[in-house]
C-alpha cells in the first residue's frame, strides 16, 4: 500500500526490466495493471528502461516490441518512452574515451530524456502538486464525512435503543 501511494504521488516513474528475461513477467504486468487502476493517467510519468543491452543486442528489437505491445495493451498510450541501455558499454566508453561506444549504450539518451522531464516538471510541478493535494484533501474529507455519518448512525441507533428500553421499563 505504501509503495502504491509513493508511486501515485511520484513525479516520474522508471520501470527497469532486464532484457535477458525477455518479455515482462507476470509480476511486472500485475504491478502495471494495479498502477493504472490506481491512476489511469500515470502513463504520462512512465519511462521504460531495458537493461543488459550488451547481452541481447540480436534480440533487442523483438523484445522491445513485445514489451511495448504489452505496455500499450495496459495503458493504451503511445507516449510512453522506452530506452534500452548497456552500463557495460557506457563504462567501457568512458574508460577508453570512446564516445561512439558511450552513445551506443543508450545511457546518454536516457539521461537527456530524464533531464528534459525534470525541466518540464519544474514548470508544471506546482500545478500538479496543487492538484494532487486537492485530490488528497477531497479523499480525506469524504473519509471523514463517511466516519461522521457512521458515528451519527450509531448514535441514532443507540438513542432508539435507549428510548425503546425506557418505554419498556415504564410499561413494566
Amino acid at each position: 500500500k505504501e509503495a502504491l501511494e509513493a508511486i501515485y504521488s511520484s513525479d516520474a516513474l522508471l520501470l527497469v526490466h532486464n532484457l535477458k528475461k525477455g518479455e515482462l513477467d507476470s509480476y511486472e504486468i500485475d504491478l502495471l495493471n494495479l498502477i493504472k487502476k490506481t491512476n489511469p493517467s500515470i502513463s504520462q510519468k512512465l519511462t521504460i528502461v531495458l537493461t543488459n543491452l550488451e547481452s541481447c543486442r540480436d534480440e533487442k528489437e523483438a523484445i522491445e516490441q513485445k514489451v511495448m505491445k504489452k505496455i500499450k495493451e495496459i495503458f493504451v498510450d503511445n507516449k510512453i518512452n522506452l530506452f534500452s541501455i548497456s552500463s557495460t558499454s557506457y563504462k567501457k566508453g568512458l574508460e577508453e574515451n570512446k564516445k561512439n561506444l558511450e552513445n551506443e549504450s543508450g545511457i546518454p539518451m536516457l539521461r537527456e530524456h530524464i533531464l528534459n522531464k525534470l525541466s518540464d516538471l519544474e514548470i508544471s510541478l506546482p500545478k500538479i502538486r496543487h492538484e494532487r493535494i486537492a485530490r488528497e484533501e477531497n479523499r480525506l474529507l469524504i473519509a471523514i464525512k463517511g466516519g461522521i455519518d457512521i458515528r451519527k448512525n450509531n448514535i441514532s441507533m443507540n438513542n432508539k435503543s435507549i428510548i425503546h428500553a425506557k418505554d419498556k421499563f415504564h410499561k413494566e
